[in-house]
This record gives C-alpha cells, sequence and structure tokens, in this order.
C-alpha cells in the first residue's frame, strides 16, 4: 500500500461520522481462560498487525482532505485496570493522533478479556475479525514454537497482498462494468431519495446526549443471547421461498414493534428504520487485508406493518432481492462519491442531529470457521495454552441509532448480540428486547417443526 493515500468516500464518511459521545469504533472482546503469556500477546498483535497496513495508519489533513498516513509507533497495545475482565471495553479512536488499530487488555492467572478496537474507517466487521482471527492462529503457534517464534506465527496466519489495498476503491468495476450498472442503479437512487425524506424514529424516543461529551467507562451496554437453530430455522426458509437473513430482518422489525408498543413509545405510524451492511468482498478480494469493503442499505416500515404475516415477510424478501440484483449495495457508495464535488461534501451525510436509523442488524456468519487450531469436546479454540469461551462484538452507535444487533456463530451456538446506547436505555430493557427478538426466531422453529 503506498503512503500517504486517499481516504475511500465510504472511508471519509466514517471519518465524519465520529463523535466523543458517539465514538465510531468497532470492538470484538475475546473471553479466554487460561494463563496469558503476555509477551507472545504483544508480539503477536505486532505481527498481525504489521501484516494489516490500515490498522497502523494515522490521517493527516491536507487542502485536498485527509489521507491516510504511515504511523512508525508500535501498535497501541494497553493493559486496563482488572475489573474490566469482566466487562467489555470501547474508547474513541482519534485518528488525527492514534493508529486505526488498538488492543486494550486484562488478565488474572487463570483468564484473560483481550479487547481488539479498529476505527470503522479503518477497518469493517469482518476486516476486524479477520485480524481477530490471525492473532488467534499466530499467539497459538508462538505458544507452542521450540524456535523462531516469529517465523511459527507468520506461517500461521492467512496470506495477504498489500497491493490490493491500493484498489479497494474500485470494488472490480472497469469502464464498461460500470457503464451498465448505470440504469439498475437508478432504481437505487429512488431509494436514495426515499432515504433522505422519510424521516424515521429512534428506539427509545429518548434525546441523544451532547455529541461533545465524553464516554463513561461503562458504555456501551452489550448483551448476548443464544438465539436459536439457525439449521432448522434455515429449512423453513426454504419452505417460506425466504433467506435467513429476511427472517431475521422480520422478528427485529417485529420484536422492535412490540417493545416501543409496551412502553408506550411513539405511535403506529412511526417509522422502523433497519440498517444493513453489505458485504461487497469478492473471490479476487480473498487475500486482502484488513479494511473497509462494504456499504450499508436500509429498510424502512412503518410500525403497524410489523406483523408476523406472510405478507409483510414477502415484501422484505422482494426488497433485499432487488437490493441484490440491481447490486444497490453500490449506491450508496456512488452517492458519496458524487457528493464530493458538492458544497460540504460527505460531510453532509454525517448529520448528528437527524436520526439515521431504528437500529444496525448485521449478521458476521461464524468468524473463525477457518481457524486451524483444534478444538475441545464444546467446540471451543483451543488457543496454545488457554481456551476461546465466547466472544462479544460491539457495534458502533450514532446519534439516535440507540442499538445495534449482531448475530454470529461460535462453538456450535448462534448468538445474538445486543449493542445499546446504556445511558437512554437500562439493561432489563435491553435484556428484554433481545429475548423478544429471540423468542420470535424460535417461534419460526416452532412453526415450521412444532
Amino acid at each position: 500500500m503506498k503512503l500517504p493515500s486517499k481516504l475511500t468516500s465510504f472511508e471519509q464518511f466514517l471519518y465524519f461520522d465520529d463523535y466523543p459521545a458517539y465514538p465510531n469504533t468497532i470492538g470484538c472482546r475475546l473471553r479466554l481462560r487460561g494463563t496469558l503469556d503476555e509477551s507472545l500477546f504483544d508480539r503477536a498483535v505486532q505481527l498481525v498487525c504489521d501484516r494489516n497496513p490500515l490498522f497502523k495508519t494515522t490521517l493527516e489533513n491536507r487542502w485536498s482532505g485527509p489521507r491516510w498516513s504511515a504511523c512508525h509507533d508500535r501498535t497501541i497495545v494497553e493493559q486496563l485496570s482488572d475489573h474490566l475482565i469482566e466487562a467489555p471495553f470501547v474508547k474513541k479512536i482519534d485518528l488525527d493522533k492514534e493508529a486505526g488499530g488498538q488492543v486494550h487488555w486484562a488478565s488474572d492467572s487463570d483468564q484473560a478479556s483481550i479487547n481488539f478496537l479498529t476505527h470503522h474507517a479503518t477497518a469493517d466487521g469482518i476486516g476486524g475479525l479477520q485480524v481477530v482471527a490471525d492473532w488467534l492462529a499466530a499467539y497459538a503457534a508462538m505458544t507452542e514454537a521450540t524456535s523462531d517464534v516469529e517465523k511459527a506465527g507468520t506461517q500461521s496466519t492467512r496470506r495477504t497482498n498489500l497491493d490490493l489495498l491500493d484498489k479497494r476503491a474500485s470494488y472490480g468495476f472497469c469502464r464498461w462494468r460500470f457503464l451498465k450498472t448505470i440504469p439498475r442503479q437508478m432504481i437505487g437512487v429512488f431509494g436514495v431519495k426515499e432515504f433522505i425524506a422519510n424521516r424515521p424514529v429512534s428506539l427509545t424516543g429518548e434525546p441523544p446526549v451532547d455529541v461533545a461529551a465524553s464516554i463513561p467507562a461503562d458504555y456501551p451496554g452489550v448483551h448476548s443471547a443464544e438465539f436459536g437453530d439457525v439449521e432448522r430455522v434455515r429449512s423453513q426458509a426454504g419452505t417460506e421461498n425466504v433467506t435467513t437473513n429476511d427472517l431475521i430482518l422480520q422478528c427485529i422489525f417485529i420484536a422492535i414493534a412490540k417493545w416501543r408498543r409496551i412502553r408506550s413509545i411513539g405511535s403506529e405510524k412511526d417509522l422502523i428504520r433497519l440498517m444493513v451492511p453489505i458485504n461487497l468482498r469478492s473471490l479476487s478480494d480473498r487475500y486482502l487485508p484488513a479494511s473497509l469493503r462494504s456499504s450499508i442499505v436500509t429498510l424502512d416500515r412503518p410500525q403497524e406493518r410489523c406483523t408476523d404475516e406472510k405478507e409483510f415477510l414477502d415484501t422484505i424478501r422482494f426488497q433485499m432481492n432487488v437490493i441484490k440484483a440491481n447490486e444497490l449495495g453500490y449506491t450508496f457508495l456512488h452517492v458519496l462519491n458524487f457528493s464530493k464535488w458538492l458544497p460540504r461534501g460527505i460531510k453532509r451525510y454525517a448529520n448528528p442531529h437527524r436520526v439515521g436509523a431504528t437500529a444496525l442488524v448485521t449478521n458476521l456468519g461464524e468468524p473463525f470457521k477457518r481457524v486451524k487450531l483444534p478444538r475441545d469436546d464444546e467446540g471451543k479454540l483451543r488457543v496454545g495454552n488457554m481456551t476461546l469461551e465466547g466472544l462479544d462484538l460491539i457495534a458502533p452507535l450514532r446519534p439516535h441509532t440507540n442499538a445495534a444487533f449482531a448475530i454470529y456463530r461460535y462453538a456450535g451456538k448462534t448468538v445474538l448480540s445486543l449493542t445499546y446506547d446504556n445511558r437512554v436505555m437500562q439493561a432489563e430493557d435491553a435484556k428484554q428486547l433481545t429475548q423478544m427478538v429471540c423468542d420470535e426466531f424460535h417461534s419460526k422453529t416452532k412453526n415450521a417443526f412444532g
């Protein structure tokens, strides 16, 4: 990767859409059982971050806009207080002064909590999790090596091609392919017009805190629950002629509507908006280092229409099929590219005073499926002298967007992780919302199999 380097349009948007009270930071917390080798832990972190240059960059602001610049310091690795062994940790990453990737940890004699943090402009969820997977493999190899631990760590991590980072803004679009997509992208332009015109509501109806305020030590709240038997629901999805993601989106729409009704928040005419990240990686990106290679789409539904009826599910299926068939995941990126030439440019979309979405929903599949490490009887990874008991995924929250749902699989279980703004939402309320989504999902299995 040649530095200094221009930011892509989406990277610029995520850089501008970052506030002290709402840090645009993605977090993955690993919960490990065993004794952490602090020296090898640090060496493994430095190794995997060296192989992912955007994790070791800062920003320099020029008259032509911000650019990635090499950070020659070591990756920030900081030890936390012991009480944070039992809690996730998030901080605002100041890209003007700090590297885009950081690791914060706490441990005692028999357990460790490791928080991998990345500014969203440097990587999306999939990119960040690739670095975490590489660390797991590198640390395990180093602890088991009898000589040359650095070589052992390097050989254990996935192959990367740094030159691919210079092409990360092209998305494989040659001029002819781009011209061919223009008619289909016009459908997306109408969707953007609708996105701007519609006024979704926040989940709680509470005003956001001052965006210039600092975050409390326990921000954000995270609540996780076992989501259900996805394989059985996948069969039901086939019967309904929809995808599992379609069913998940329906369950979240229904649960949000019910949760708001119980609390008498808003009205049935309120518009609920789910924001869904779209992975844009192709086969040619299989050696791409950690980076931002995604986009976003939104689904808007009036609260009164969020029901368990087949007709409602069909509207979700239809919209998602249109998005896929017409490659509308690229529309938001095209709009950002065009906006660079308008007054205020991309900053116009980073508006903290507007409700961007009621909630964010991302399905990350099985993040560590391809990690070649032994597993115990429960399917948990053996990481050298430690066992990975579980993980928590922490999605960034925006002003007015109080909740973000992440779905992932580990050790044979499917988990729903809710990141919520615990300054406007109580822990019991978050627990109830999580359980309501799970209950809706379980009912799909029950309806399908009795």
